[in-house]
């Protein structure tokens, strides 16, 4: 008999089980060290219950379906969502997963998240719609790396990246700050309340955005077990005009600048542009080989473009469901009005 209920707490090492069958051993370690701040520590839990729903069956429990809960703020209003960011089911008993996203549909006026391509596809099935792709742009720091993969001769490698470089740095020279009077670039290790008074001043200029406020950013950013991310403020006489996060990371042999969030007020143009080089800057000094950013933002974009960077091939897809009476599903399913980074998603989190 199938059935799908809550999450209990002697639940977990079942479904770490699940997921060491389904991913591996290593994966699954990542995933128990992160299982307690991203389900059960995450600040917009109704009561402080995990986000989480059981498939059983014959009272075993073989499947799940995991979520981050999230204040989304749309056209001014503000509702809890559920950002959906595990689900599986153990191997031996697929095709049974509709189960738990009928019930997730069900339990949560509104869900959205970047599933994989099988569970993107059940998804649609199930009524929820595509809502956006996530765009993915690049800049190479390190253009050895970049021409390593058209040139295999070491020595043509050295003097074409050298070319390169200062060509590449001539064209889109740093401009930190210029035009931005009193604007200071300032490393913090969190969030405090002046955070909040930026949120208040900003929130109305984006149609469709993830709350951020101190409690949300410190637990998503500072608290994070298994990242560990650099934040930086750009601030006019102590108070906040913006701000970005970055991470390192290395990949295959590569090393990986992300900007994994920024935000700043829509019409503060040069904050963002002073952000953006701050980050470059910072980068280098970390010999990173490229940086990645994924954004929605056309305005963020056209600046990151002005700063060397160009739009890459990205597969991140948003999809979403609502059925809340007070909110305009015509805004929700809007491509245009979200304002999405790598840090509103998982995929800075797996």
């Amino acid at each position: 008999m199938w059935s799908v209920r809550a999450y209990k707490e002697e639940d977990r090492n079942q479904l770490i089980e699940i997921y060491r069958r389904q991913w591996g051993q290593s994966a699954a370690e990542k995933f128990a060290s992160r299982w307690q701040w991203e389900f059960e520590s995450s600040p917009n839990n109704t009561h402080g219950v995990p986000n989480v729903l059981i498939l059983q069956y014959e009272n075993i429990v073989v499947g799940f379906l995991a979520g981050i809960a999230v204040n989304l703020c749309v056209e001014g209003k503000t509702l809890n969502m559920l950002w959906i960011v595990d689900y599986m089911t153990d191997p031996r008993h697929r095709g049974q997963g509709a189960k738990l996203v009928k019930e997730a549909m069900h339990a949560f006026t509104t869900i959205a998240g970047f599933p994989n391509n099988s569970l993107g596809n059940l998804l649609k099935r199930l009524g929820v719609f595509n809502i956006c792709s996530l765009p993915l742009f690049v800049r190479p720091l390190n253009m050895n790396y970049a021409v390593g993969k058209f040139i295999r001769n070491k020595y043509m490698i050295k003097i074409a990246g050298i070319l390169l470089n200062l060509i590449f740095e001539l064209v889109f020279k740093p401009n930190l700050c210029q035009g931005v009077k009193d604007v200071s670039i300032i490393k913090a290790s969190s969030f405090d309340e002046g955070i909040d008074r930026f949120w208040s001043q900003i929130h109305s200029d984006y149609h469709c955005i993830v709350v951020r406020n101190k409690e949300y950013l410190n637990w998503r950013f500072v608290a994070c077990p298994l990242k560990l991310y650099t934040i930086l403020f750009a601030k006019k006489r102590g108070e906040i005009l913006g701000y970005i996060i970055l991470r390192c990371a290395i990949q295959s042999g590569i090393k990986i600048g992300y900007i994994v969030d920024i935000l700043a007020k829509q019409t503060q143009k040069e904050v963002t542009k002073c952000l953006i080089s701050k980050a470059i800057e910072n980068f280098r000094k970390e010999n990173v080989d490229i940086i990645m950013c994924y954004i929605t933002n056309t305005r963020i974009q056209r600046l990151l473009n002005a700063n060397g960077f160009f739009r890459w091939r990205s597969s991140c897809r948003l999809m979403g469901y609502t059925n809340a009476s007070d909110l305009s599903v015509e805004a929700f399913k809007n491509p245009k009005n979200w304002f999405l980074t790598r840090g509103d998603s998982d995929l800075d989190i797996t």
